[in-house]
């Protein structure tokens, strides 16, 4: 049997080196760096792979990922090029994959807005090709010149594969066909896109030229003007905003109608220290860290503009494409870290301005004084009847606020904070504006230590309370005398304070009332003597107590709930913290987190009374000898206005039999209703009905509700709640 003979297999063919071209070195390059690449885009564990990463995406943009996929693909064909017979592609299949991956580039580019940041758009080379095609022919035929390119790029592909099926290449081929329909809709969806969406298809140049031209010299709008004339990549630091100084006003003592009294000149108060500005270098030493801090978790922002302050510098941050806003305010104490600041602040974001607001401190403070806040033009040209200097906010504009219009204050803020010399600032600032006619003071300083600078001055109705057990009396006292002008206001068939001034009575013997500020310096001691009666008397005199031009200033070092409780909260609308201990402190006097990262010495959050975002304010600083310049020139003047001791004790001992809580639930209630009668305040109070009798003529007494109508038990409202 003959043995059948086995063919021997092919001995394998050996790999010719010969064949090794340039190409096939091309596409081990190509492969390496499109692998590192793609790892890159997703991971940054290794400096040569994030460098990969970082690159493609600075070149490519949004096609870095499309970009690198090209890479792996074509390498290893051209590397196969080199041990094959039959090429796996050609040369115009490598064209086809950079004509693809640069006409999708530029897309990406040429859909981007001008300012967006090369890594959100079509990277340097989708920028320069898209952006010079819609400038030399206009954005809709480069829109349709490239998404032509692209689909060939595609179809040539499929058309030319040597190892393709005829599948392949009738796709091709119906890629092809559809190259001119595609165009045709590009294009008509290019022309709409640029009547919508204008600004992104015109060149920057014509941008530039439809905003409104700078102002010559910062002004107050300053920030405005200067937004967006700088780029994200090339960041330059804006001008440095400050209120432009004005002369001072003119002395109201040479006015003929202040009759006896004297305004304290402006002499008495330090001349204002020369402005120092930010050193260039330090703001862009910290906005540099800012951006590599953020970039470093992956977090793409810039820094296109910073305002300068007295104390804190703003920095504006640009968040990138796509980022949260919840992941920069998430890294403030890794920003505090990395720029070594005592506290960072995040205002997220900026009021009316599409950025977030980092706020540092300078490395060189600067003081306010309240003669610089006095001559500018803030105060200068307000018509307010009780201005407050409160400061210079972050961008180092002057604010004053008019104390009318609040009504009431209420401060807090930890010892050391800066709350006593906002008070007394504050007080300095009315007594250099108001005459003992225009302005009565009842200041309350259980703490004996700072409202007691001001005893003697001719505003006080009665020497500074320092007693605790006398605190209740005397608001007892204003709130008789609310009381007393509310009668007098029906009397005159007036509302408010400013209707009856314009036109006052005999009741005063034709003079206007003085307005009746009560400073209280710290709240807590009070409300761990008498909680009860002093709340119930703030919470009275906070809701009625506006028309009649009594206003409270209230403070304390212990926002806690059991000192500011709900029911003061509530009708003190203007708020002030200064820095506290603890978010908890800060949420109980504004509502929310901030106070506790302020950094003392006079920083303050300024919460306004019509809402929205508290404003942070370095607050002016008034040193002892101003004040006691100020307080000596009205000691010359005259001797206080004080109360007798017997209108105080009578209106004491008169407070103690009806200002009780059933009387004062009664007056909360008739507030609500047009009408009462005896039957309703029996109901809503649950009293009997000869008690509800009493009410309502107590009631009417204090001039609440007037007389029972004829024929009838029901009486009318005269007085009624503003928010009613």
């Amino acid at each position: 049997m003959a043995k059948t003979r086995r063919a021997a297999a092919p001995a394998p063919r050996p790999l010719r080196m010969e064949r090794w071209d340039g190409l096939g070195l091309v596409g081990i390059l190509l492969t390496a760096l499109g692998l590192t690449a793609f790892i890159g885009l997703f991971s940054r564990d290794g400096f040569v792979v994030a460098a990969s990463g970082a690159a493609f995406i600075e070149v490519f943009g949004r096609a870095a990922s499309i970009a690198a996929i090209a890479s792996v693909a074509v390498g290893p064909a051209l590397l196969l090029n080199g041990v094959r017979k039959r090429p796996v592609i050609g040369a115009g299949h490598v064209v086809a994959a950079v004509v693809f991956v640069l006409g999708l580039a530029a897309l990406v580019g040429l859909a981007a807005p001008e300012e967006a940041l090369a890594a959100d758009s079509g990277g340097w080379i989708g920028r320069f090709i898209g952006h010079g095609l819609a400038a030399s022919m206009g954005g809709a035929p480069a829109y349709a010149l490239l998404a032509i390119a692209t689909v060939a790029a595609v179809a040539y592909a499929l058309l030319a594969s040597t190892h393709g099926a005829a599948a392949t290449r009738l796709a091709g081929r119906l890629l092809i066909n559809g190259a001119v329909r595609l165009a045709t809709i590009a294009a008509a969806a290019g022309s709409a896109a640029k009547r919508r969406l204008g600004p992104i298809f015109r060149p920057q140049t014509a941008d530039k030229s439809r905003r409104a031209p700078e102002p010559p010299a910062p002004a107050v709008d300053a920030p405005e003007a200067v937004n967006g004339s700088s780029k994200p990549e090339d960041w330059e630091q804006g001008p440095l905003i400050r209120t432009a100084p004005t002369p001072a006003a003119a002395p109201a003592a040479e006015d003929d109608d202040e009759g006896p009294w004297t305004l304290p000149p402006m002499d008495l108060m330090r001349p204002t220290p020369p402005a120092t500005d930010v050193p260039d270098a330090e703001i862009r030493s910290k906005a540099q860290v800012i951006v590599d801090t953020l970039s470093s978790f992956n977090i793409e922002a810039s820094v296109p503009e910073a305002i300068p302050g007295p104390v804190v510098t703003q920095y504006l941050v640009r968040p990138g494409t796509g980022v949260k806003v919840a992941r920069i305010t998430a890294l403030a104490n890794d920003l505090a870290l990395k720029l070594a600041a005592r506290s960072l602040r995040i205002e997220a974001p900026v009021p009316g301005r599409p950025y977030l607001g980092i706020e540092l401190p300078n490395d060189e403070p600067l003081v306010v004084s309240v003669r610089e806040v006095m001559e500018a033009e803030a105060w200068v040209g307000s018509r307010a009847n009780l201005k407050l200097a409160l400061g210079k906010d972050v961008a180092g504009m002057v604010r004053v606020v008019d104390l009318t219009a609040m009504p009431h204050l209420l401060i807090a803020g930890s010892t050391g904070a800066g709350k006593s010399v906002c008070l007394t600032s504050l007080i300095t600032g009315l007594l250099c504006q108001t005459t003992p006619d225009e302005l009565h003071l009842v200041l309350i300083d259980p703490k004996m230590v700072e409202l007691v600078t001001f005893d003697g001055v001719p505003h006080l109705r009665m020497p500074v309370v320092t007693d605790i057990d006398d605190a209740v009396p005397v608001l007892t006292w204003v709130s008789r005398e609310m009381a007393r002008r509310y009668r007098i206001f029906n009397k005159a068939g007036v509302r408010n304070i400013t209707s009856y001034n314009a036109n006052p009575t005999e009741a005063t013997d034709g003079k206007p009332l003085p307005y009746l500020v009560t400073v209280i310096d710290e709240l807590a001691d009070l409300m761990m003597t008498a909680p009860g009666d002093v709340e119930r008397l703030l919470a009275r005199l906070a809701q009625l107590a506006r028309a009649t031009g009594i206003h409270l200033v209230v403070s304390t070092q212990r926002p806690s709930v059991d000192v500011v409780t709900g029911l003061i909260k509530a009708n003190f609308p203007t708020r002030i913290s200064f820095m506290v201990s603890s978010q908890a402190d800060s949420r109980t006097i504004l509502d929310g987190a901030g106070a506790e990262r302020l950094i003392g010495r006079g920083d303050m959050l300024f919460a306004p009374p019509e809402g929205g975002k508290p404003i942070r304010v370095q607050g002016v600083y008034t040193d002892d000898a101003e004040i006691n310049g100020v307080v000596d020139h009205w000691r010359e003047q005259g001797e206080p206005q004080r109360l007798t001791t017997e209108d105080l004790q009578e209106a004491i001992e008169q407070g103690d039999s009806e200002e009780d809580e059933l009387y004062v639930s009664a007056t909360e209630l008739v507030m609500r209703h047009e009408s009462i009668t005896p039957d309703l305040l029996s109901r809503e109070l649950q009293v009997g009905r000869s008690k509800a009798q009493k009410l309502a003529m107590q009631l009417e007494a204090e001039g609440f509700v007037g007389p029972p109508e004829p024929q009838s038990a029901r009486r009318p409202v005269l007085q009624r709640s503003e928010t009613a």
